[in-house]
This record gives C-alpha cells, structure tokens and sequence, in this order.
C-alpha cells in the first residue's frame, strides 16, 4: 500500500512547453493587499503566494487535477525504504541573470528554510527532513527521519539563488526582496509602492515565454476604488471584491465571474489568558449566541460555508460526525444566568452586580470589509443576550502586536489551509513547532501529541482517526469560535482568454492566459517610463 501511494506521485512529467496558443496582452489584477516583499523566505502576512510562484520555481507542484508534476526537477525517485528521495533537476533552467539553477541551489534554500534565524513561515512543515544533500550537480537527495505519507508536500520546496542570497544579511538585502533573481515565468519589471508591481515574461524559461506580456498588479486602498477601476477598464481582475461590491458589477455586459472552493476560515479567538474569557462555559454561551446563517447570508451573500472547526468540510481528514455550531440564543441566557450574569444595567446588558458588566473588545485590522461586516453583525447578535461588545479596529501592525502581547479579549481572524494536513502552524505549542500560536496561545499536550502522531501515519484511514480525535479535542476546548468560510469570486473582464474554474485557486493557471490583440485595454500602466523601485525596509535576517 505504501508504495503504490508514492509511485504514483514519483516521476511525473508534464508538457515540456506551453500549450499553442494566441499570446499576448497585459493583464491587471487589482488587490487591497500589496506584499511586504518578494522574497519567499520573508515572515508576512500580506506576502502573495500567487506573486511568488511567478517568480520562482519548486521542484514539483500540483497540476488541475490535484496531482504532483514535475517542476524545477523533471524526476525524482525513492529508496526502498521511503527514507530517501533523490531528485533530479532540469538541466535548462537559468536564474534571471544568467546563471545556472544547480542542486546547491536546492540544498541552501532547504537550508534557509530551516534555519530558526529567518523564521521561514513554513518551517514547521520540514520537521521530517533530516538533511538535504547534493548528490551530483543536478541531483540532490532528501532524508527523512520517519516515513510519512505527505513527504512529497514537503520536499517540494521553491528553490532561491545561493549565489545571491549567501552573499546577503539583513542590512543589505533589500534590493532582492524588491526585485529578486528569480527563474519562474515571469521577472520584476517594475515596483512603485503603494501604486504597482509589474512583472514581465521571462523570454528565457525553460516552456518558452508565456502567453501574458506583463501582469500588473495594481494596488487599491479601498473596494470603491477597485470596483470604479474594474467598471472603467484600467483593471481587469480582482478576488478582492467583498459580496456586497462583487454584486454591484455583475451586470456589468464587460465583466464576468468565477466562483473557486475557498480555502480560509474565519473565526474569533478568545483570550485564554484572560480570568474572565479563560471560562469554557462562557465562550460556549457566546457561541450559541452567534449565528452562522445569518453571517452568511447577510456578510457573504450566501457566498460560503459554515466552518465548524480548524479543519475545512473539503479536507479528507475533516470529521464527518461533527454537529453544525448550534445557534440558541436562549440557551446562551441560560448558560450566562448559571454563571451569575442575571442583572442587567441601564442600557440593557448583563451585569454581576452594580458595576460588573459583561462586556468585551473585539480586535480586528482595518482595511478587511468583510471582516469589519462581520464584526458589526457579532455585535448585534450578542447584544441580543446581553453582552456589550466594543470594536477595536486597528493597522495591520497594531493588530499583530496586541496579538503577540495578548492586549485583546477577542479577536476577528482568518487562516487559510493548505492542501497539507497539517494544523502545526497554529495549534502546536512548541514555539520551534507553532511558528503561529502566538495567534490563539492555545496549548494542549494531547493536541500537540496527536498532530504529532498525524503527521507520522502512513495510513490515510489511520490519520483520518487521529485528525478527528484531535478536531474533537479542540472543538470542546473552544479556544475559537468558528464562523464561516468564503467563497472566492474572481470576478475578470470577458476578453481575457483561459481562466475556468480551478481547485489550486484562480491564478494558477493565469501563465496560459492572454488577451487577444483587439480585446485589450488600458495597458498604459505597462508601458509607463517605469520609476525608481521603492524597496521594503528590512524585517527579519535573509
């Protein structure tokens, strides 16, 4: 069983080039989030993914149908005992300035990524791999200190440039988190901050240049301006449009839309370290008093799902047994009476006594629409049993330092999953582990021992049991309060060519896209006398 789980993963191939097609155009995302930089090691919350995987390349990723292919390297194959797995790289990939991308390559980003300086944000999905070595200048051979069955979701790491980055530090840099060495399909052309990133097409990768000339991505401060850009034509693109903004361009004869499987739960997050919040009775009664239903309906458009726990319906691991978060309102008075909360104040809310009122701080970070909605609905549903809840609507910065210090007694937050099975990063409690615990500070030793054990089982039907008992442990916890998950709506002008419906997300597959000659518009962006790069300050150690 063991091998037939991994063959069919080792050695895919896919097409050497880019299918025949028209090519051509520029195409203009517009996005209310800009990256704090485009260096892969980075610890951000607003880095893009989607912008990095068009700069550099991993060994192997995911096709359409959810299966690894062949990237960086065109094959790979493991030891008899699934301990070791060898790559072997392409032979004609260059960075983007000239230079070869070799096994060294391989071995120091492996490198970087472990090493606890850079607190790379996907660490703890390498405490499996041993070591790495280089093998051959185009061979490198991971070694794993237990067989798992996800071993190939983490050895297919992006490459970076050791012969850029072992040359750097953390005061000089800059200049490559603006405008890396890269060897993905497109290159940085331009980045004027606070306006615009342009990336050009590589003429060198290795499938030949893309269809896209350029993509522009266009930052916006609000959903006004995005909306008013995407309906005048010098934006073509954007998932960044909440439900209610999404709804006023639809009849738009220009636009379309595209609904993707979302990814991200949002929750609230209790201070467990607070006296008053740390009371499991009292943040279940304020989760019977919050409705799921109608936060969809009313915040997403009925665009999304519940969410029940910290794994997503979609996941093979999710449980299937799990009740849907009841919504009683009377039930939450119950609950609240029993622990005291009988009297009531001038305005209508609970009170022990005179001067003790129930009430709570909702942290959340500013320039989130749908978060901000959210927070305005929980409010009003919670004053319906009594509870008074101030928000507390802060910068990004703020939001993360009072996160880290525990300055909050609830907190708005959304995470998104990867296609991993792995809930390390949030919900371990080893600091080497749960790069991300800062944001719940929840810690449960069965719950660490369970994701351990997890991660280790080789049987799907195995693990599946461990993620449930580990689901069940959490969600009697009730550390957060989980509310829904979105939809994503991309919502793209009809003259692009080549976007469908897809589980990776809705960019993907956008190096096959392009705009044919009398379909494109507004490309004055591009083809502007490119400015000064403004680089990011430095944050952490490279």
């Amino acid at each position: 069983m063991i091998a037939g789980f991994f063959l069919v993963l080792s050695g895919c191939s896919q097409s050497e080039k880019y299918p025949p097609s028209e090519s051509g155009g520029t195409l203009t995302i517009g996005t209310l989030n800009e990256p704090a930089s485009l260096n892969p090691l980075r610890l951000s919350f607003t880095a893009s993914t989607d912008i990095h995987e068009k700069l550099f390349m991993s060994l192997h990723h995911f096709d359409q149908g959810m299966n690894i292919v062949a990237g960086l390297a065109r094959s790979w194959k493991f030891s008899e005992d699934f301990k070791e797995v060898t790559y072997v790289l392409r032979k004609d990939v260059k960075w983007s300035d000239g230079q070869p991308v070799t096994a060294e390559d391989v071995k120091f980003s492996f490198d970087m990524m472990r090493d606890p300086q850079i607190k790379y944000a996907r660490s703890g999905g390498l405490q499996f791999v041993e070591k790495v070595e280089v093998v051959g200048p185009l061979a490198v051979k991971f070694f794993f200190n237990r067989v798992y069955s996800d071993e190939l979701f983490d050895t297919g790491i992006m490459v970076l440039p050791k012969h850029i980055l072992e040359k750097l530090s953390a005061a000089n840099s800059t200049e490559f988190d603006a405008t890396p060495v890269g060897d993905g399909p497109y290159r940085v052309e331009e980045w004027v901050r606070g306006d615009r990133l342009v990336l050009a097409a590589n003429p060198d990768f290795y499938k030949g240049k893309p269809a896209l000339d350029r993509i522009v991505f266009k930052f916006f401060g609000d959903e006004a301006s995005l909306m008013n850009a995407l309906q005048n034509g010098s934006v073509d693109m954007t998932n960044d449009l909440s439900p209610q903004y999404a709804l006023k361009v639809q009849g738009d004869p220009n636009l379309t839309s595209i609904e993707y499987p979302g990814r991200t739960y949002t929750f609230i997050g209790w201070n467990l370290n607070s006296p008053l919040f740390s009371d499991v009775s009292l943040r279940k009664a304020f989760a019977l008093s919050i409705d799921q239903t109608a936060l969809i309906n009313d915040v997403l458009m009925g665009k999304g799902k519940p969410a029940n726990g910290p794994f997503l319906p979609t996941s093979w691991a999710y449980d299937q047994g799990q009740k849907a978060q009841p919504y009683d309102p009377q039930q939450a008075k119950t609950l609240l009476a029993e622990m005291g909360w009988k009297d009531k104040n001038r305005e209508g809310y609970l009170a022990k006594g005179p001067k003790q009122v129930l009430e709570l701080n909702l942290l959340l970070a500013q320039g989130q629409p749908v978060q901000e909605a959210t927070a305005v609905l929980i409010r009003e549903q919670l004053k319906v049993v009594g509870v008074k809840v101030n928000l507390a609507v802060v910068d990004a910065r703020t939001f993360i330092q009072r996160l880290r210090s525990g300055q909050y007694d609830a907190m708005l937050f959304s995470w998104k999953n990867d296609f991993k099975v792995d809930p390390t990063a949030v919900w371990h409690s080893a600091p080497e582990k749960g790069i991300y615990n800062f944001i719940l500070k929840y810690s449960n030793s069965s719950v660490d021992s369970l994701i351990d054990v997890g991660l280790a089982t080789l049987s799907r039907r195995k693990a599946k049991d461990i993620w449930v008992k580990c689901q069940q442990v959490v969600n009697t916890e009730m550390p957060a309060t989980y509310l829904y998950v979105p939809d994503v709506v991309t919502i793209i002008y009809k003259g692009v060519k080549g976007p469908a419906q897809d589980a990776r997300g809705p960019m993907a597959s956008l190096d096959e896209w392009w705009i044919p000659a009398a379909q494109r518009r507004g490309e004055a962006l591009a083809s502007a006398t490119p400015s000064a790069v403004v680089p990011p300050p430095p944050s952490q150690p490279v």
